[in-house]
């Protein structure tokens, strides 16, 4: 399962995830530093449990709330039931969306409980056609900085894990999710490390058939933690009024060849590549270099990434970098 390339699409292009239309500019999803993302299948109707761990670099922009997707507006907009910071909230949806293909049903106070004063999980999400309740935790040990240890994290995980199995017995029959998530999301890959090595070694009856998915943040991760409330620089971002970002490729339509320019108003690691009509990657012209300030230039040869000349058609063309990405057409015609 794929990640979602972009958040906001027209109904022509929805499943491609490719051209953008509101706002005007959009911007790039988290970065997957490492671990599992799109892996979510089978494990979703398996009754044993499994165990998960990515880290991913923040793109902060997602979390201002100008700029957030629709699911994570609507979650902003709903509110939380206390306890957890909403911003942990939208930041498991943002990254089970992106690495799942998440749908959001329901927000916390939304979902129907039996006892609307017992346990309660944070979100109702769809995956794969499969209603999965997700509860959300941090990790961390106050203040910001101070190792977790390995005490802390058995104590967690097994007092959460208990809590969603709570939660899952407590939902009402018309919410009855099929799978629980519990994300749990901690400052360090070195209190990942603690949380893996305590999961390890958990009762099976705590672990029982929960998807245990624990994320390490990187970046300018303070708000999901303690504060204070994210800021997205969009003065630092290409195509933000300080300069037009991505031109019209020309000519368009083409045969065989034809160029891409974009500005940038300062140096930055690019990425440009080519998808079909069915949001399959074709080529990569641009591959995360570094890309010199100003007016820049790229040729698209019409060929995929095997040297192999590619059929006539739509293609759409992808620029991304740092937090703006942005999406357009262009036609091959022979």
């Amino acid at each position: 399962m794929m990640g979602t390339l972009n958040r906001y699409l027209p109904a022509a292009a929805m499943a491609l995830g490719l051209i953008a239309t509101s706002p005007a500019i959009t911007l790039a999803d988290s970065t997957i530093v490492s671990g599992e993302c799109g892996i979510l299948d089978t494990e979703l109707i398996d009754p044993s449990p499994h165990f998960l761990d990515t880290t991913i670099l923040i793109n902060t922009c997602d979390y201002v709330p100008e700029y957030m997707s629709p699911g994570a507006a609507e979650i902003w907009s709903d509110g939380n039931a206390g306890g957890s910071s909403i911003y942990s909230e939208i930041f498991a949806f943002e990254m089970a969306s992106q690495c799942e293909d998440a749908i959001l049903l329901k927000t916390e106070n939304e979902i129907l409980y039996i006892d609307p004063q017992g346990k309660m999980t944070d979100l109702l999400v769809e995956i794969d056609g499969v209603k999965t309740g997700v509860s959300v935790t941090r990790a961390f040990i106050y203040p910001l900085g101070t190792p977790l240890t390995p005490e802390r994290a058995e104590e967690l995980l097994a007092d959460k894990l208990g809590d969603v199995l709570i939660s899952s017995a407590n939902v009402a029959p018309e919410d009855q999710w099929q799978k629980q998530i519990l994300v749990v999301e901690t400052p360090t890959v070195e209190d990942k490390t603690q949380l893996i090595a305590a999961y390890a070694g958990l009762d099976p009856a705590v672990k029982a058939d929960t998807i245990c998915w624990v994320m390490a943040t990187e970046g300018d991760d303070d708000f999901l933690y303690t504060g204070p409330d994210p800021v997205c620089d969009l003065s630092a971002v290409p195509g933000t009024g300080i300069v037009e970002a991505l031109g019209d490729a020309y000519p368009n339509p083409f045969n065989p060849q034809t160029t891409i320019s974009f500005d940038l108003p300062k140096p930055a690691a690019v990425r440009l590549r080519v998808f079909d009509v069915s949001g399959r990657l074709v080529d990569v012209i641009i591959d995360n270099e570094i890309v010199p300030q100003g007016r820049n230039e790229a040729i698209w040869r019409g060929r995929d990434m095997s040297g192999r000349v590619v059929s006539a058609g739509v293609y759409f063309y992808r620029l991304e970098a740092g937090s703006y990405s942005e999406t357009k057409r262009m036609t091959l015609v022979k």
